[in-house]
């Protein structure tokens, strides 16, 4: 498999689903970008890291995403994008560039955006960057564009590649409408992404699960979505030691666990599954709770190729 030319982009660092609970998926996408792992003859290395971790908890029916983004210079600015048929519908917005709202580019610093279409209404929530510019692009003379110098700092000067005949809704299957790009609002070479996906039927009138961030340390990222904690490490490493607090939570979910390691939880030892992921149940009446490797020394693994 590995032997001769071939062109390797990705590897699935874990894979782990549970019947009624969760799904889980990662991945190292590092060499599909201009990287230190392979770069296109005449390009830059632009990145040394990019991971995306997808969860969907089955009970909140949520998607999770979390996404790791290391540059090689401060000055790239790295964006989550989402693209979907319908404008994304936030509180606020300015027009940045375009005819109107419904035609152009738009920003927002809402953390909170709804797109509909047909049967259905998605809900993202933005958590990671914590300081996040949105950018919405699109409608008839917008939804192909693009920045022809890859570089919007020095305005947007791109182009729209379908100018002449732009997409339009319709129940086949469709090209993206609309986008909404997530970026960074202070520079730096290492980005962590978190955004929660809620998918519903328009019908449905069910109150949406509520999502919150929740301090877990210095070395990772955790949300609440409804009565599941869920928590990444901001490294591609796996943790040793989480701390966090709360009450009313049912269960924590940690995606970055030592693969099949032990953790002592109250006194009691719990250990991670082959992939990594550790299923714990909150203790009743708790306000915080201490999770700690049994073997602090083990030595580290890591996601990196």
């Amino acid at each position: 498999l590995n032997t001769g030319p071939h062109l390797e982009r990705a590897d699935i660092t874990a894979f782990e689903s549970s019947r009624g609970q969760f799904d889980f998926i990662a991945a190292n996408l590092t060499a599909a970008y201009n990287s230190t792992i392979y770069a296109e003859p005449g390009s830059a290395a632009k990145v040394s890291l990019v991971t995306r971790q997808f969860l969907y908890l089955r009970t909140e029916e949520a998607f999770l995403v979390h996404d790791r983004v290391d540059t090689t210079n401060p000055a790239y600015v790295p964006k989550f994008l989402l693209h979907t048929l319908s404008k994304p519908r936030s509180a606020t917005e300015s027009l940045l560039v375009g005819s109107g709202p419904d035609d152009g580019i738009l920003e927002s610093r809402d953390h909170r955006f709804t797109s509909s279409h047909g049967r259905g209404v998605l809900t993202q929530i933005v958590l990671l960057p914590s300081e996040a510019r949105t950018l919405k692009i699109g409608g008839p003379s917008f939804n192909g564009y693009v920045e022809a110098d890859g570089d919007q700092s020095n305005g947007f000067n791109g182009v729209n590649l379908q100018p002449e005949t732009p997409a339009k809704p319709g129940e086949s299957k469709q090209v993206g409408l609309w986008r909404a790009e997530v970026g960074p609002t202070t520079a730096g070479d290492r980005h962590r992404f978190l955004n929660v996906l809620l998918p519903r039927l328009a019908t449905d009138s069910r109150d949406l699960p509520h999502v919150e961030n929740v301090e877990a340390g210095p070395d990772a990222d955790a949300v609440r979505v409804g009565g599941t904690v869920v928590v990444f490490a901001r490294r591609a490493e796996p943790l040793a030691t989480i701390v966090l607090q709360g009450s009313n939570i049912e269960q924590c979910l940690v995606a970055d666990a030592r693969r099949s390691g032990a953790y002592r939880i109250d006194g009691r030892t719990v250990t991670a599954s082959p992939e990594g992921v550790l299923v714990i149940a909150w203790p009743s009446g708790a306000r915080s709770l201490k999770i700690e490797a049994a073997d602090p020394g083990a030595a580290k693994e890591s996601v990196q190729p």
